[in-house]
Protein backbone atom coordinates (compact mmCIF):
# COMPACT_ATOMS: atom_id res chain seq x y z
CA UNK A 1 0.00 0.00 0.00
CA UNK A 2 1.52 3.27 -1.12
CA UNK A 3 0.38 6.87 -1.40
CA UNK A 4 -3.02 7.78 0.03
CA UNK A 5 -4.14 4.60 1.80
CA UNK A 6 -7.82 3.70 1.86
CA UNK A 7 -8.36 3.02 5.56
CA UNK A 8 -11.38 2.50 7.77
CA UNK A 9 -10.79 2.37 11.53
CA UNK A 10 -13.60 0.77 13.55
CA UNK A 11 -13.70 1.12 17.32
CA UNK A 12 -15.96 1.32 20.34
CA UNK A 13 -16.16 0.52 24.01
CA UNK A 14 -15.54 -3.17 23.47
CA UNK A 15 -18.23 -5.84 22.99
CA UNK A 16 -19.95 -3.37 20.68
CA UNK A 17 -20.00 -5.22 17.37
CA UNK A 18 -16.67 -4.04 15.92
CA UNK A 19 -15.66 -7.51 14.76
CA UNK A 20 -18.97 -8.19 13.02
CA UNK A 21 -18.86 -4.80 11.31
CA UNK A 22 -15.27 -5.35 10.17
CA UNK A 23 -16.14 -8.71 8.66
CA UNK A 24 -19.07 -7.21 6.76
CA UNK A 25 -16.95 -4.35 5.40
CA UNK A 26 -14.27 -6.88 4.48
CA UNK A 27 -16.63 -8.20 1.80
CA UNK A 28 -16.42 -4.83 0.02
CA UNK A 29 -14.51 -4.98 -3.26
CA UNK A 30 -12.02 -2.35 -2.08
CA UNK A 31 -11.54 -3.28 1.59
CA UNK A 32 -9.75 -6.16 3.30
CA UNK A 33 -10.43 -6.68 7.00
CA UNK A 34 -7.47 -7.20 9.31
CA UNK A 35 -8.49 -10.44 11.10
CA UNK A 36 -7.09 -9.48 14.51
CA UNK A 37 -7.05 -6.38 16.67
CA UNK A 38 -3.56 -5.06 15.86
CA UNK A 39 -3.60 -2.63 18.84
CA UNK A 40 -0.04 -1.32 18.50
CA UNK A 41 -1.33 1.93 16.97
CA UNK A 42 -4.00 2.80 19.56
CA UNK A 43 -3.53 0.98 22.86
CA UNK A 44 -1.45 2.01 25.88
CA UNK A 45 2.24 2.49 24.97
CA UNK A 46 1.17 2.50 21.33
CA UNK A 47 1.70 5.03 18.56
CA UNK A 48 -0.59 7.59 20.19
CA UNK A 49 1.38 7.55 23.44
CA UNK A 50 4.64 7.62 21.48
CA UNK A 51 3.72 10.73 19.47
CA UNK A 52 2.40 12.51 22.57
CA UNK A 53 5.59 11.81 24.52
CA UNK A 54 3.89 9.58 27.10
CA UNK A 55 6.20 6.68 26.24
CA UNK A 56 9.72 6.50 24.81
CA UNK A 57 10.55 4.98 21.45
CA UNK A 58 12.47 2.20 23.24
CA UNK A 59 9.46 1.37 25.44
CA UNK A 60 7.12 1.35 22.43
CA UNK A 61 9.43 -0.98 20.50
CA UNK A 62 9.80 -3.27 23.51
CA UNK A 63 6.02 -3.79 23.69
CA UNK A 64 5.77 -4.07 19.90
CA UNK A 65 8.44 -6.76 19.73
CA UNK A 66 7.05 -8.59 22.75
CA UNK A 67 3.39 -8.37 23.69
CA UNK A 68 2.02 -7.16 20.36
CA UNK A 69 4.04 -9.67 18.35
CA UNK A 70 2.85 -12.69 20.36
CA UNK A 71 0.70 -12.95 23.45
CA UNK A 72 -1.51 -15.63 24.99
CA UNK A 73 -4.92 -14.67 26.35
CA UNK A 74 -6.27 -15.83 29.69
CA UNK A 75 -8.23 -18.52 27.85
CA UNK A 76 -4.98 -19.93 26.43
CA UNK A 77 -5.53 -18.74 22.86
CA UNK A 78 -2.57 -17.00 21.19
CA UNK A 79 -2.88 -13.55 19.65
CA UNK A 80 -0.55 -11.11 17.97
CA UNK A 81 0.99 -9.77 14.80
CA UNK A 82 2.80 -13.04 14.22
CA UNK A 83 -0.47 -14.17 12.60
CA UNK A 84 0.00 -11.57 9.87
CA UNK A 85 3.73 -11.23 9.19
CA UNK A 86 6.89 -13.26 8.91
CA UNK A 87 9.36 -12.47 11.65
CA UNK A 88 12.02 -11.07 9.35
CA UNK A 89 9.53 -8.65 7.74
CA UNK A 90 8.32 -7.62 11.19
CA UNK A 91 11.89 -7.02 12.38
CA UNK A 92 12.64 -4.88 9.32
CA UNK A 93 9.57 -2.73 10.01
CA UNK A 94 10.69 -2.22 13.62
CA UNK A 95 14.22 -1.32 12.54
CA UNK A 96 12.86 1.16 10.02
CA UNK A 97 10.76 2.85 12.72
CA UNK A 98 13.77 3.04 15.02
CA UNK A 99 15.91 4.66 12.30
CA UNK A 100 13.34 7.09 10.87
CA UNK A 101 11.40 8.22 13.95
CA UNK A 102 13.84 10.88 15.28
CA UNK A 103 13.72 12.87 12.01
CA UNK A 104 10.14 12.17 10.93
CA UNK A 105 7.86 10.89 13.74
CA UNK A 106 4.58 11.08 11.81
CA UNK A 107 6.00 9.57 8.62
CA UNK A 108 7.78 6.81 10.52
CA UNK A 109 4.64 5.79 12.43
CA UNK A 110 2.57 5.88 9.26
CA UNK A 111 5.08 3.63 7.50
CA UNK A 112 5.13 1.21 10.43
CA UNK A 113 1.37 0.76 10.25
CA UNK A 114 1.46 0.18 6.48
CA UNK A 115 4.52 -2.09 6.68
CA UNK A 116 2.81 -4.37 9.20
CA UNK A 117 -0.79 -4.36 8.01
CA UNK A 118 -0.57 -3.32 4.35
CA UNK A 119 0.27 -6.90 3.23
CA UNK A 120 -3.21 -8.01 4.39
CA UNK A 121 -4.73 -5.85 1.65
CA UNK A 122 -2.09 -6.86 -0.88
CA UNK A 123 -2.74 -10.57 -0.32
CA UNK A 124 -6.49 -9.97 -0.77
CA UNK A 125 -5.87 -7.96 -3.95
CA UNK A 126 -7.65 -4.92 -2.53
CA UNK A 127 -6.49 -1.30 -2.19
CA UNK A 128 -7.89 -0.62 1.29
CA UNK A 129 -8.00 -1.92 4.86
CA UNK A 130 -10.48 -2.17 7.72
CA UNK A 131 -8.90 -2.34 11.22
CA UNK A 132 -11.04 -3.07 14.29
CA UNK A 133 -9.07 -2.40 17.50
CA UNK A 134 -11.61 -1.13 20.03
CA UNK A 135 -9.45 1.88 21.07
CA UNK A 136 -9.38 3.24 17.51
CA UNK A 137 -12.12 5.74 18.31
CA UNK A 138 -10.42 6.94 21.50
CA UNK A 139 -7.27 7.58 19.42
CA UNK A 140 -9.15 9.02 16.43
CA UNK A 141 -7.24 12.31 16.58
CA UNK A 142 -3.90 10.50 16.32
CA UNK A 143 -5.08 8.19 13.54
CA UNK A 144 -6.30 11.12 11.48
CA UNK A 145 -2.94 12.86 11.95
CA UNK A 146 -1.28 9.77 10.50
CA UNK A 147 -3.90 9.14 7.82
CA UNK A 148 -5.93 12.30 7.04
CA UNK A 149 -7.70 10.39 4.27
CA UNK A 150 -9.01 7.66 6.62
CA UNK A 151 -12.49 7.26 8.10
CA UNK A 152 -13.25 6.43 11.74
CA UNK A 153 -16.41 4.48 12.59
CA UNK A 154 -17.69 4.39 16.17
CA UNK A 155 -19.72 1.22 16.73
CA UNK A 156 -22.02 2.12 19.62
CA UNK A 157 -24.02 -0.62 21.28
CA UNK A 158 -26.58 -0.25 24.07
CA UNK A 159 -24.65 -0.25 27.34
CA UNK A 160 -26.86 -2.96 28.82
CA UNK A 161 -26.04 -5.30 25.94
CA UNK A 162 -22.32 -4.54 26.07
CA UNK A 163 -22.26 -5.01 29.84
CA UNK A 164 -24.09 -8.34 29.69
CA UNK A 165 -21.67 -9.53 27.03
CA UNK A 166 -18.44 -8.48 28.75
CA UNK A 167 -19.53 -9.71 32.19
CA UNK A 168 -19.46 -13.25 30.85
CA UNK A 169 -15.78 -13.03 29.83
CA UNK A 170 -12.98 -14.42 31.96
CA UNK A 171 -11.20 -11.07 31.69
CA UNK A 172 -14.33 -8.94 32.16
CA UNK A 173 -15.78 -7.12 35.19
CA UNK A 174 -17.36 -9.12 37.99
CA UNK A 175 -21.09 -8.87 37.32
CA UNK A 176 -23.34 -6.73 35.14
CA UNK A 177 -23.44 -3.60 37.41
CA UNK A 178 -19.62 -3.40 37.36
CA UNK A 179 -19.68 -4.04 33.61
CA UNK A 180 -22.02 -1.07 33.06
CA UNK A 181 -19.48 1.13 34.88
CA UNK A 182 -16.77 -0.36 32.65
CA UNK A 183 -18.79 0.53 29.54
CA UNK A 184 -19.54 4.07 30.78
CA UNK A 185 -15.90 4.84 31.60
CA UNK A 186 -14.78 3.65 28.17
CA UNK A 187 -17.46 5.78 26.55
CA UNK A 188 -16.24 8.83 28.49
CA UNK A 189 -12.67 8.11 27.34
CA UNK A 190 -13.90 7.99 23.75
CA UNK A 191 -15.67 11.33 24.22
CA UNK A 192 -12.47 12.94 25.54
CA UNK A 193 -10.40 11.48 22.73
CA UNK A 194 -12.72 12.41 19.90
CA UNK A 195 -13.31 16.00 21.01
CA UNK A 196 -9.64 16.79 21.61
CA UNK A 197 -8.11 19.79 23.33
CA UNK A 198 -4.84 21.66 22.98
CA UNK A 199 -3.73 24.71 24.98
CA UNK A 200 -7.26 25.06 26.35
CA UNK A 201 -8.88 25.15 22.90
CA UNK A 202 -11.16 22.32 21.77
CA UNK A 203 -11.03 20.94 18.28
CA UNK A 204 -13.19 18.31 16.70
CA UNK A 205 -13.06 15.89 13.80
CA UNK A 206 -14.50 16.76 10.42
CA UNK A 207 -17.94 15.24 9.89
CA UNK A 208 -16.85 13.41 6.73
CA UNK A 209 -14.07 11.61 8.64
CA UNK A 210 -16.14 10.29 11.56
CA UNK A 211 -19.38 8.29 11.68
CA UNK A 212 -21.39 7.02 14.63
CA UNK A 213 -23.10 3.68 14.02
CA UNK A 214 -25.70 2.85 16.63
CA UNK A 215 -26.65 -0.74 16.02
CA UNK A 216 -29.15 -3.25 17.36
CA UNK A 217 -28.29 -5.60 20.19
CA UNK A 218 -27.24 -8.25 17.69
CA UNK A 219 -25.24 -7.62 14.49
CA UNK A 220 -27.17 -7.80 11.21
CA UNK A 221 -27.13 -11.13 9.38
CA UNK A 222 -24.66 -11.63 6.53
CA UNK A 223 -25.80 -10.96 2.95
CA UNK A 224 -28.27 -13.55 1.68
CA UNK A 225 -25.90 -14.92 -0.97
CA UNK A 226 -23.27 -15.93 1.61
CA UNK A 227 -23.51 -19.37 3.17
CA UNK A 228 -23.63 -19.63 6.95
CA UNK A 229 -23.07 -22.33 9.53
CA UNK A 230 -26.76 -22.25 10.37
CA UNK A 231 -27.68 -23.23 6.81
CA UNK A 232 -25.15 -26.04 6.32
CA UNK A 233 -23.06 -26.68 9.46
CA UNK A 234 -20.69 -29.28 8.12
CA UNK A 235 -17.23 -28.91 6.57
CA UNK A 236 -14.49 -31.33 5.59
CA UNK A 237 -10.83 -30.32 5.29
CA UNK A 238 -7.93 -31.92 3.48
CA UNK A 239 -4.29 -30.89 3.69
CA UNK A 240 -1.30 -32.17 1.73
CA UNK A 241 2.25 -30.95 2.30
CA UNK A 242 4.75 -32.16 -0.31
CA UNK A 243 8.52 -32.06 0.15
CA UNK A 244 11.16 -31.41 -2.50
CA UNK A 245 11.94 -35.13 -2.81
CA UNK A 246 8.33 -35.91 -3.73
CA UNK A 247 7.24 -37.34 -0.40
CA UNK A 248 4.13 -35.96 1.27
CA UNK A 249 2.14 -35.74 4.47
CA UNK A 250 -1.59 -35.38 4.37
CA UNK A 251 -4.69 -35.73 6.45
CA UNK A 252 -8.35 -34.77 6.79
CA UNK A 253 -10.54 -33.28 9.50
CA UNK A 254 -14.15 -32.21 9.95
CA UNK A 255 -15.78 -29.28 11.72
CA UNK A 256 -19.29 -27.95 12.25
CA UNK A 257 -18.47 -24.28 11.70
CA UNK A 258 -17.58 -22.10 8.77
CA UNK A 259 -13.83 -21.36 8.90
CA UNK A 260 -12.61 -17.80 9.37
CA UNK A 261 -8.93 -18.03 8.53
CA UNK A 262 -6.44 -20.12 6.60
CA UNK A 263 -2.82 -19.35 7.39
CA UNK A 264 0.24 -21.14 6.02
CA UNK A 265 3.47 -19.98 7.61
CA UNK A 266 6.80 -20.82 6.00
CA UNK A 267 9.91 -22.11 7.67
CA UNK A 268 11.90 -19.71 9.77
CA UNK A 269 15.55 -19.21 8.73
CA UNK A 270 17.62 -22.30 9.35
CA UNK A 271 14.65 -24.60 9.93
CA UNK A 272 12.19 -26.50 7.78
CA UNK A 273 8.93 -26.48 9.74
CA UNK A 274 5.74 -25.45 7.99
CA UNK A 275 2.65 -24.55 10.01
CA UNK A 276 -0.78 -24.94 8.42
CA UNK A 277 -3.63 -23.50 10.48
CA UNK A 278 -7.33 -23.45 9.76
CA UNK A 279 -9.10 -21.38 12.38
CA UNK A 280 -12.79 -21.24 13.22
CA UNK A 281 -14.76 -18.56 15.07
CA UNK A 282 -15.17 -18.64 18.83
CA UNK A 283 -15.49 -20.98 20.61
CA UNK A 284 -14.21 -23.45 18.03
CA UNK A 285 -10.67 -22.11 17.74
CA UNK A 286 -8.10 -24.09 15.80
CA UNK A 287 -9.75 -26.60 13.50
CA UNK A 288 -6.56 -27.80 11.86
CA UNK A 289 -3.19 -27.21 13.53
CA UNK A 290 -0.25 -29.20 12.11
CA UNK A 291 3.50 -28.80 12.01
CA UNK A 292 5.35 -30.57 9.20
CA UNK A 293 9.12 -30.94 9.30
CA UNK A 294 9.71 -31.04 5.56
CA UNK A 295 11.79 -29.12 3.06
CA UNK A 296 8.54 -28.02 1.56
CA UNK A 297 7.84 -27.88 -2.15
CA UNK A 298 4.07 -27.35 -2.07
CA UNK A 299 1.15 -26.93 0.32
CA UNK A 300 -2.38 -27.80 -0.83
CA UNK A 301 -5.60 -27.32 1.12
CA UNK A 302 -9.17 -28.10 0.11
CA UNK A 303 -12.28 -27.24 2.09
CA UNK A 304 -15.65 -28.76 1.19
CA UNK A 305 -19.12 -27.95 2.48
CA UNK A 306 -20.54 -31.41 2.96
CA UNK A 307 -24.23 -30.67 2.35
CA UNK A 308 -23.71 -28.75 -0.90
CA UNK A 309 -20.51 -30.26 -2.25
CA UNK A 310 -19.12 -26.76 -2.79
CA UNK A 311 -15.37 -26.73 -2.72
CA UNK A 312 -12.52 -24.29 -2.31
CA UNK A 313 -8.94 -25.19 -3.14
CA UNK A 314 -5.61 -23.54 -2.33
CA UNK A 315 -2.16 -24.33 -3.65
CA UNK A 316 1.00 -22.63 -2.42
CA UNK A 317 4.31 -23.34 -4.12
CA UNK A 318 7.38 -23.71 -1.94
CA UNK A 319 10.44 -21.56 -1.82
CA UNK A 320 13.10 -21.64 -4.52
CA UNK A 321 16.30 -23.62 -3.84
CA UNK A 322 18.46 -21.80 -1.31
CA UNK A 323 15.51 -19.87 0.14
CA UNK A 324 14.35 -21.09 3.53
CA UNK A 325 10.94 -19.43 3.75
CA UNK A 326 7.68 -20.03 2.01
CA UNK A 327 5.70 -16.95 1.00
CA UNK A 328 2.84 -16.49 3.45
CA UNK A 329 -0.67 -17.44 2.43
CA UNK A 330 -3.55 -15.82 4.25
CA UNK A 331 -7.25 -15.90 3.51
CA UNK A 332 -10.31 -14.72 5.39
CA UNK A 333 -13.07 -14.99 2.87
CA UNK A 334 -15.07 -17.78 4.47
CA UNK A 335 -13.50 -20.16 1.92
CA UNK A 336 -16.67 -20.37 -0.15
CA UNK A 337 -17.38 -18.32 -3.30
CA UNK A 338 -19.95 -15.58 -2.69
CA UNK A 339 -21.54 -16.23 -6.10
CA UNK A 340 -22.34 -19.83 -5.17
CA UNK A 341 -20.09 -21.32 -7.86
CA UNK A 342 -18.16 -24.54 -7.37
CA UNK A 343 -14.51 -24.35 -8.53
CA UNK A 344 -13.38 -27.18 -10.77
CA UNK A 345 -10.43 -28.61 -8.89
CA UNK A 346 -8.82 -31.88 -7.97
CA UNK A 347 -8.65 -32.69 -4.31
CA UNK A 348 -5.24 -33.42 -2.80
Amino acid sequence: MNGAAELVFIGGTGRSGTHALARLLGHHSRLADVPIEARFHCNKRGIGDLLEGRVTLAAHLAKLRGFWWHRVRVDGRPRGLYNLARRRDFDRACERLEADYPDDPIGACRRLFLDLLGPVAERAGKPGLVEMSSHNVKEAQTLLRLFPESIVLHALRDGRDSATSVAGKTWGPDGVPAAIDWWAERLRAIERGVRGEEDGASYGIAADRFTLLKGPADPPPPPAELLTDADFPGFRFGVRITDQAGGSREGTAEAACLPETLCVSGAVPGRTEVLVRIVGPKPNGYLWPTLAKLTTSRVEVWIEQVATGKLRYYRLEGASPGVDELPGLFDRTGFLPADGSTPSVTRP
